[in-house]
């Protein structure tokens, strides 16, 4: 990445002009594209005299990239671990109530199954950004067809919970709706 000086942009790495103030990065560029210092007052290698105009910028190396991934990865570490807090909270709750209902605690049941699922969004982020777009692409795609096929599942699962309950407590099965 390199960062203008001049209007305070980030751009590409191997920019050679800025796509926001139309100067050139790292000296002064004539029309054939040659790269002449600064300072020069025509080109140094055909001696044309129509050069851009210089801006100043900072080029982020490997080095940078690897403190940006370092520290984004430490901030997700936090968010993951407070997040982790909150929804145990909830679970917490819902976990009380799951055992008074069910017999067993919901936490205990789904838990880890959330965990693997946090686990798996990560490293499927963390991947992706290695991937080609089509590759991107088509690993949405699976996840989002694994996460609807899930959630449907989840879904017919809660149902039949609920029907149990019933049939429970009121000891008859719930009347299915007529299809019109």
């Amino acid at each position: 990445m390199i960062f203008c000086l001049g209007c305070r942009k980030l751009l590409p790495a191997g920019s050679k002009f800025c796509a926001y103030c139309q100067r050139s990065f790292r000296g002064r560029l004539c029309g054939h594209g040659h790269l002449s210092p600064s300072k020069a007052k025509c080109c140094t290698e055909c001696g044309s005299k129509e050069l851009s105009r210089p801006v100043a910028s900072l080029s982020f190396g490997c080095l940078v990239q690897m403190a940006a991934w370092a520290l984004a990865l430490t901030l997700l570490k936090i968010a993951l671990a407070n997040f982790g807090w909150m929804a145990s909270q909830v679970f917490h709750v819902a976990g009380a109530v799951g055992g008074f209902v069910f017999g067993n605690s919901l936490l205990a049941l789904t838990a880890p199954l959330i965990e693997m699922v946090v686990k798996i969004t990560v490293l499927a982020f963390v991947i992706s950004n290695f991937l080609r777009p089509e590759q991107r692409r088509s690993l949405l795609r699976f996840g989002s067809s694994v996460l609807q096929s899930a959630l449907r599942a989840f879904w017919g699962y809660s149902k039949l919970g609920v029907h149990l309950l019933v049939r429970t407590i009121y000891g008859k099965p719930i009347k299915k709706e007529e299809k019109r």
